[in-house]
């Protein structure tokens, strides 16, 4: 009784070649959608860091908010989350923004910094915080 042995470097070598020759064929469909989605990434990225002239600032409400969410989340910890209540807003009683807003942007955010200042990086949370959403669109 012979067992075949899928896993042979033969096999695994046989079946890596069968599967690198088979590419793309490269046809003027596959070309102007390539060259039309690259078009619509640039213009996008160009919109986004267009503000960067004349100025690195924050518009609007919600990115004030998720700034000072993730400076709370440098400043303190990841683990101060569970806990932050914040009298900021809602005035009198405040907010309980652990258990009332999403924590990812302000995680990946302070991930973000914390990466780029082990690169030696000098950034601010704020640049962090402007920079990040066009990095995330990419």
């Amino acid at each position: 009784m012979t067992s075949t042995n899928k896993t042979s470097p033969r096999n695994v070598l046989k079946n890596l070649w069968s599967v690198l020759r088979k590419r793309p064929k490269v046809t003027r469909k596959n070309i102007l959608l390539s060259t039309c989605l690259a078009t619509i990434v640039v213009i996008a990225v160009l919109l986004r860091i267009l503000p960067m002239a004349w100025g690195s600032t924050l518009s609007e409400f919600d990115p004030f908010f998720q700034y000072e969410m993730t400076k709370h989340v440098v400043d303190n910890g990841f683990g101060s989350w569970a806990n932050w209540h914040t009298t900021r807003e809602w005035y009198p009683t405040g907010r309980d923004i652990g258990r009332t807003s999403f924590p990812g942007l302000a995680f990946t955010g302070a991930a973000v910094y914390y990466v780029a200042r082990a690169l030696g990086l000098n950034v601010s949370v704020m640049d962090v915080t402007i920079v990040f959403p066009i990095l995330a669109a990419l």
